[in-house]
Formats: C-alpha cells, structure tokens, sequence
C-alpha cells in the first residue's frame, strides 16, 4: 500500500455503558430512607389514633418498601420515567401516612422530598412541601395556633434543609458523573492518538520503503544496465578490434566504480544525490554522454537559461531521465534518443524521446511508476506518449521551487 493510498482510521465511537449512570440510591441512601420512615412510626405509634395504628403501620410499611427496594430498582432496571412516576405515587402515599397518623409521622415523608429534588427538580421539592403544609394546616386546623404554626415551622425547616441537602448531592454526583465523561473522553482521545501515531508510523514506513525502492531500481538498475551494454560491445569488438573492445572494458569498469560509489552513498547518506555537486544540466548531459558512449545516436537541447532549482525537483528530474534512458537502452530497440530541457518562468519542462519499437500500454513496470511517484512528489505531472512501431516519448512538467 502506497502513502497515498493508506488513510487514517477512526476509532469506533465509545458506546453509552464507558460512563457509569448517575445513582442516588446507594447502600447508605437506603439506611437513611429506612431509619428516616421508622422512626416516626416507632416512636409516635402510642400517639397515633388507636383506629388508625395499624393503618398507619401497613402504609408505612409499603412507603418503607417502595422508597428503598422499589426506588433502587427503578433506577437502575427502569427509566428515569418511571422513577419519578414511582416518585409521585410514594409522594401520594406519604400524604395519606401524614393524614392517618394526624401529622406526627410527618418526618417520614422527608425522603420523598429529597427524592422529589434528585429524580425531579428543586422546584418540585418545593411544591411538595407546600403541598404538605397546606395538608398539616388542614389535618390540625383543630389544634390551637401557635402549636399548628409550630408544626408548621418544624416541617418547612426541615424541609428546607432536606430540599439543599438534596441539591447539594445532586449537583456533587452531577459533577462526579461529568468528570468521569471528561476521562472517558480523554481516554478515547489518547486511544485516537495513539491509533493515529502507530498510522503515522506505518504510512512513513511504507514511504521510506517505496522511496529505497525507488532508489535501488533507478540507481543500480542504471548502472548495471549501462555496464551490460559495455560488456557486451567489448565481447563484439575482441576479436576484430581490440582497442574499441579495451575501450569499453574500460567504460565498464568506471561505471562499476561509479556504481559501488552510489551504493557506498545511499547506505551512508541515504538522501545523496547526484545533483548535489553539480548543476542539473550537467548531471543530465553526463547521463547523455553515458548513452552515446554506448553506440546510441543521443543530443541533449536546452532551451532557456539554465538555472538552480531545489534540490528535491533537480534530484527528481535527474532520476527520471535515468530511468528513461536506461529504458530506452533496454526495451527500445531504439537508434537515436532526445532529451530536451525548457525553462520557463515557473515550471521546467523536460522531454525524453526515441524513434524505437514503441509500446502497447505505458502502466506495468517499476520504472515507470517510480518515475511517476517521484515527480508527483515535488507537484509536477507525467504524460507518455508511445505506440507500437511509433517510439516512446516521456514528458514531464515540475513547478519552479527555489
């Protein structure tokens, strides 16, 4: 896989069970609920109406049972819907507690007002406890004053303070329950950049990988290609004309050197390039030169006045009249090769062509698409040109990058 063709990934989105829900009823809320209800049954149950007593005691019971296993259970096997459905028939059943008991179990209806708050809102509390004075006001209206205002006084005190209790908590576990969504969120966000890290990685990999490709296939490929010719012209000539044999024995054994040198760069300086120590052109008519010394008809135009470029575009452009050249010394068949140079104001164009046997389709080979990968790299494009019998012309056209 190339690096442009490999993409980032998203991590699967976090699902809704990361971030524990909020609970209100835990083992502590469901001891205070429990003592909160029996108590005021317990200790007023000689005080309560004798008609009443067991009344009072069986409702008690049921608000015992529906305020600590019922609410448990809603909240954490129902919806918050029926929660506070629950919420509302408890707030009922607390009411009827407070009327048979004629108002002193009034206490264990403070449960109901904090729940009220934590499964409701403050408002509701508060409407609740309005509602439950006005039912004290007319369960004791026979009462003398003062001790009905008392009455009064001591349950909206309480009330009161269950109401900000229950306020508290309930932003104190809103804000615990935001923090752990923050974590979860910044979990999955190091989870992210961890995934994009070990990505990032791979795609750098594979580019490296592709570009040593690249180098190995336009750098020794040329060499070896070059000193295969030399050879071969050498065994032509050894017997009738030693001296051209000797010649390209010769030219043979520099490109090899040449070649071991490029080798000895690459593993030292892996970005070595032969345009480092002199000038495009001259790199170019160097490769051209190469080309006629090995009985191929080669000119070289240049068109413009000739000048430095960034060292990625000049080493790109370098590479990719190696691999056409070389090319055209391997599959050509050719007799006379072109290489042609324009400078323009911002772009550099660059043709290579051959009046050789030409070809069917111009998408299989290494060297053509490391031709094209190179150039792409630096902005610039490709076309080819070619068909059977009609020679082969590469063009190529890079942006100006000082």
């Amino acid at each position: 896989m190339s690096p442009s063709e490999a993409t980032l990934r998203e991590p699967p989105p976090a699902s809704a069970g990361d971030v524990r829900p909020i609970r209100f009823m835990t083992a502590g809320s469901l001891v205070a609920t429990a003592v909160t209800v029996c108590t005021p049954v317990l200790v007023g149950f000689a005080e309560n109406p004798p008609a009443s007593r067991v009344r009072v005691v069986a409702e008690s019971a049921i608000l015992l049972a529906g305020a600590t296993a019922g609410m448990w259970w809603a909240e954490r096997h129902a919806s918050r819907g029926v929660a506070r459905l629950l919420v509302a028939t408890l707030c009922i059943l607390g009411g009827v507690v407070v009327a048979e008991s004629d108002v002193n179990d009034w206490q264990s209806v403070m449960p109901l007002v904090s729940m009220a708050v934590l499964f409701g809102s403050t408002r509701w509390a508060v409407g609740l406890t309005v509602i439950y004075a006005l039912e004290i006001l007319v369960v004791r209206r026979d009462v003398p004053p003062h001790h009905l205002l008392e009455t009064c006084g001591w349950f909206v005190a309480a009330s009161t303070f269950v109401v900000a209790f229950s306020h508290v908590r309930q932003k104190e576990r809103s804000a615990h329950a935001q923090l752990e969504r923050l974590a979860a969120d910044v979990e999955r966000a190091n989870q992210r950049l961890r995934q994009y890290a070990a990505e990032v990685e791979d795609l750098a990999t594979t580019k490296e990988r592709n570009r040593l490709s690249r180098e190995i296939h336009d750098g020794l490929g040329h060499f070896f290609t070059v000193v295969h010719v030399q050879i071969e012209a050498a065994k032509a000539h050894l017997d009738r004309d030693p001296v051209v044999a000797r010649e390209c024995l010769a030219r043979a054994q520099k490109l090899t050197h040449e070649g071991l040198s490029e080798v000895r760069r690459s593993v030292a300086v892996l970005r070595s390039a032969p345009t480092d120590q002199r000038s495009l052109w001259d790199a170019v008519a160097s490769l051209v030169s190469e080309c006629r010394a090995s009985g191929l008809t080669s000119d070289l135009v240049v068109v413009g006045s000739p000048r430095p470029l960034s060292p990625p575009v000049e080493f790109a452009l370098y590479r990719a009249v190696q691999e056409a050249l070389t090319n055209v010394r391997r599959h050509a068949a050719a007799s006379r090769v072109s290489v042609a140079m324009w400078y323009g104001e911002e772009a550099l164009r660059l043709s290579v062509t051959d009046d050789g046997i030409g070809a069917s389709r111009t998408d299989g080979g290494f060297g053509l698409l490391g031709l094209r990968e190179r150039v792409q790299l630096v902005g610039g494009t490709v076309e080819i040109r070619t068909a059977v019998g009609r020679g082969f012309a590469i063009e190529l056209q890079v942006p100006e990058q000082r």
